[in-house]
């Protein structure tokens, strides 16, 4: 069953690329979420029972929620001082997931540029400009993780295991916020229930992920919430968390995902925003819109990008300044669609 049809022409290329290929390196965007770690570890079980080899190396390390989709450690990421510890040798293809731009490799980036491999992108967000052999974008998918097991189906279906079918369910279930979201279809709870037919199961995922949540996240999550603000129009909500509060919780960069959704779901809240701190002028903003407003088009216009409902971007200054000119811009986007 083809589940996107219009990609079956691309599922053709990717699928010839694949089977000349021996060597085929995965990755995906910076701070990776469970939609990114889901798909690859699925890609990489996929190729497995292809009998191909492959590397999976992100910029950043799996978050510690994920890594029961990783048992045996296969992902690697980049040291401190910004090395791996054993250099890429020589891939046939690169498949690059879940991100529309190179630069959100990260230090991965600087790899790519000098690789010769033939280049895939497989995303579901609204595309920016990149060049690559082959761009798979559809930003009807709920996630990357679904077209992922289009591609599958149009390969070899008899190929998706147990586990990767578990990989790929944990990636549309998180990116969903389980089937919670405006993003989920009648296309999501279909594919949803071939991959149960594959021995998935929600129940037993949302168990792995809910078990390992460390109290230092929790706490973090309690720095979010006190500093909470709603703005005088009572549609916008957000807050921050500095380096200090990092340091104060005990917690690391990976602990925020979902943070937001807490301000999200705020009554009468239509925009949600986090802003986190990365370096001492660099911040990070993830938006979220609780109803109609198109929070890409704020993301946008402050250098990002991103969905309709989920979106993000990384500004310069001080926490006043960078939240200053995201709310304004934010009001502004609220008047225009008024």
């Amino acid at each position: 069953m083809a589940y996107f049809p219009d990609n079956s022409k691309d599922w053709k290329k990717i699928a010839s690329l694949i089977e000349r290929s021996e060597n085929v390196f995965i990755s995906s965007h910076v701070n990776p979420d469970g939609d990114a770690i889901g798909s690859e570890m699925a890609f990489a079980g996929f190729l497995r029972n292809m009998n191909k080899k492959y590397r999976v190396i992100n910029h950043s390390s799996t978050p510690e929620i994920y890594t029961f989709l990783d048992p045996e450690n296969i992902i690697e990421s980049f040291t401190e001082d910004g090395s791996l510890e054993n250099s890429p040798e020589k891939d046939d293809i690169v498949i690059c997931l879940d991100l529309g731009s190179f630069y959100r490799l990260g230090d991965i980036h600087d790899f790519l540029v000098n690789n010769e491999a033939q280049k895939i992108i497989i995303d579901h967000h609204i595309p920016e400009p990149v060049e690559a052999d082959v761009v798979v974008v559809n930003s009807d998918a709920s996630s990357t993780a679904s077209l992922i097991y289009d591609l599958f189906c149009y390969i070899d279906i008899s190929l998706v295991d147990k586990r990767v079918a578990a990989s790929l369910l944990t990636a549309i279930l998180t990116d969903t916020g389980y089937f919670s979201y405006s993003n989920t279809t009648s296309t999501t709870h279909h594919i949803a229930a071939a991959l149960y037919n594959h021995g998935a199961t929600a129940s037993r995922i949302r168990n792995k992920i809910d078990s390992v949540q460390p109290l230092f996240r929790q706490k973090l999550l309690g720095l979010a919430l006190t500093h909470v603000q709603v703005t005088d129009c009572g549609r916008i909500g957000y807050s921050y968390l500095t380096q200090s509060m990092f340091k104060e919780a005990g917690a690391q960069r990976e602990h925020t995902e979902d943070i937001i959704n807490e301000i999200r779901i705020i009554k009468n809240i239509e925009i949600a925003m986090l802003f986190i701190q990365e370096t001492e002028n660099k911040f990070k903003i993830s938006l979220r819109s609780a109803g109609a407003i198109p929070v890409n088009v704020i993301a946008s216009k402050l250098g990002g990008g991103g969905h309709k409902k989920a979106a993000g971007a990384l500004m310069e200054g001080s926490l006043e300044e960078v939240i200053s000119k995201a709310l304004s811009t934010a009001e502004d986007v609220l008047d225009d669609e008024v």
